[in-house]
C-alpha cells in the first residue's frame, strides 16, 4: 500500500478473496480506494460448469466477503464479474446477497467493456479493462486513441518493466536509496548478506554528467593519523576552499574535530556555518535552503547523518568537502565477529571489510553533490592517504568518474 501511494496510484483492484482484514484497515487509514470483486480465468467464471455445490460455495464465499468489506470506507465498489457478466440466475443471487447485507457502495456486474447482450449491444458498467498490460510512454495516456486511456481503467500495470531512473527518484525517498557496490564489485554485499556468489548482479550506469564535477585532493603536509596537525590544516585551508557565495557541505567523521574546526576558522566563515547539534537536521537544511534562496552563501558542518539521505540539488550544494576517508570505528560486536572470522581464514580483514566499507561511505558522501542531471560542482577530500597508501588507489578508482585534481595546491577562495 505504501508503494502504491508513493507511485501516485489512485485505486487498487483486487480479485478473488481478500488477503487480510488488516490490509483493508490500512487502506482506510491511508486513503487508498479499493475495488474488490470476483476474479477471472477460474472456476468461478465458468458458470456453465457449475453444480449445486459450486452455487452454494459461490454464494457463501461472497456473503463472507461482503460482510467483511461493507464497513470499510476504502472499499468503494464491488464487481460481480471480471472478464464476463454472470448469467441472470447467478447475478440475481449476488444482488440478493448485497441487498441482504445492506451493501451501500457502488456495484458493477462486469469489469469488462466487451460483454454484449443477445442483440449484440455492449453491456458496459462504466469501467474499462482494456489494458495496457505493460509500460507505455506518457504520450499513450494523452493521445485519446485507446479505450484504457478514457474513463476508469481497472486493469493495467507495468508488469516486469523497471521504471526509468528519473521516475524512481520521484517516488523513492533519497534516504532509502541504497548503494550496493564497493570497490566496483559486489563482494562486500555478498560477504554481509550471505547472497550466493552464483547469483546474477548488475551495475547500472548513473545518468549524471560527471564531467560537470571535479574531485580534488589538495596538497597537504599531514594526514588524519596526526589528528591535531590535520585539524590545523583544515582550519587553514577551508577559508580558501569555500566560496562566500556558495552552498557547501563539509562532512566530518569526528564530532570533536568538527567542533574544533568550527571554533578555529575565521569569523567571517564561522558566520556562514550551520553546525550539526545546534539545530535539528531538518531545521539546518531549512535554514540552509532559505539562506541560499536569499542569494547568500551557507555552509553545513555535519557528521555521518549528513553524508547520506540529504538532497541538496543545484545551488543548494556546489561543494562537498570530506574531512577524511570515512573509516568506521570498530565498536560493533557483529563487525568484530566478522573481522575475526575473516582473519581466522588467513585473510586480511582490513582490506576485505574496512576498506570496502570506507569506499562505500566515501561514494555516498560524494553523492551529495550531484542530485540532478544538471548539477555540477566540486568534491574535495582532505586526506592525502588516498594518494599515498596502498589501499588508496582502489578507493580512488571506485569513485564516480569525476574530473580529478590530485595533489595540487589550493588556490580557490579569497
Amino acid at each position: 500500500l505504501s508503494y502504491a501511494r508513493d507511485l501516485g496510484v489512485n485505486m487498487l483492484r483486487l480479485e478473488s478473496k481478500m488477503s487480510s482484514a488488516r490490509f483493508v484497515e490500512m487502506a482506510d487509514e491511508m486513503g487508498i480506494p479499493l475495488m474488490y470483486g470476483w476474479m477471472c480465468c477460474n472456476q468461478w467464471e465458468k458458470w456453465q460448469q457449475w453444480d449445486d455445490e459450486d452455487r452454494r460455495v459461490a454464494q457463501e464465499s461472497m456473503r463472507s466477503q461482503i460482510d467483511m468489506l461493507r464497513s470499510h470506507a476504502s472499499v468503494f465498489v464491488w464487481a460481480n464479474g471480471s472478464d464476463g457478466r454472470p448469467p441472470a440466475e447467478v447475478l440475481a443471487n449476488y444482488h440478493r446477497i448485497l441487498t441482504d447485507l445492506h451493501w451501500q457502495n457502488a456495484t458493477v456486474d462486469t469489469v469488462s467493456s466487451l460483454n454484449r447482450d443477445a442483440d449484440g449491444r455492449t453491456l458496459w458498467d462504466g469501467i474499462q479493462m482494456a489494458g495496457p498490460y505493460s509500460w507505455r510512454p506518457p504520450s499513450y495516456w494523452f493521445s485519446n486513441q485507446y479505450a484504457a486511456a478514457r474513463g476508469s481503467s481497472a486493469e493495467q500495470g507495468d508488469n516486469e518493466h523497471i521504471p526509468p531512473y528519473a521516475s524512481l527518484r520521484r517516488f523513492i525517498p533519497p534516504d532509502k536509496l541504497w548503494t550496493m557496490t564497493a570497490l566496483n564489485s559486489f563482494e562486500r554485499f555478498i560477504l554481509h548478506s550471505g547472497c550466493p556468489r552464483e547469483a546474477s548482479f548488475k551495475i547500472v550506469a548513473s545518468p549524471f554528467d560527471y564531467a560537470n564535477a571535479v574531485f580534488q585532493v589538495p596538497a597537504m603536509d599531514c594526514d588524519p593519523g596526526d589528528a591535531q596537525a590535520h585539524t590545523r590544516a583544515l582550519i587553514e585551508q577551508l577559508p580558501r576552499l569555500l566560496l562566500p557565495s556558495e552552498g557547501s557541505l563539509v562532512l566530518f567523521s569526528s564530532r570533536r574535530q568538527m567542533v574544533d574546526v568550527f571554533e578555529g576558522v575565521t569569523p567571517d566563515l564561522r558566520e556562514r556555518i550551520l553546525l550539526q547539534g545546534d539545530y535539528s537536521k531538518q531545521e539546518i537544511l531549512r535554514r540552509h535552503r532559505e539562506t541560499i534562496d536569499a542569494g547568500r552563501g551557507s555552509v553545513i558542518f555535519g557528521l555521518a547523518s549528513f553524508a547520506e539521505g540529504v538532497d541538496l540539488p543545484g545551488d543548494y550544494c556546489r561543494h562537498v568537502v570530506i574531512a577524511k576517508i570515512p573509516f568506521a570505528v570498530p565498536d560493533s560486536p557483529l563487525e568484530a565477529a566478522l573481522a575475526e572470522w575473516v582473519e581466522a581464514q588467513g585473510r586480511n580483514a582490513f582490506m576485505e571489510i574496512s576498506v570496502p566499507d570506507a569506499a562505500l561511505r566515501l561514494v555516498q558522501a560524494s553523492g551529495r553533490l550531484l542530485r540532478t542531471e544538471r548539477d555540477g560542482g566540486k568534491v574535495t577530500l582532505m586526506d592525502r592517504r588516498i594518494l599515498t597508501r596502498r589501499y588508496g588507489r582502489a578507493i580512488l578508482d571506485s569513485l564516480p568518474p569525476f574530473r580529478r585534481e590530485l595533489g595540487q595546491t589550493v588556490s580557490v577562495g579569497p
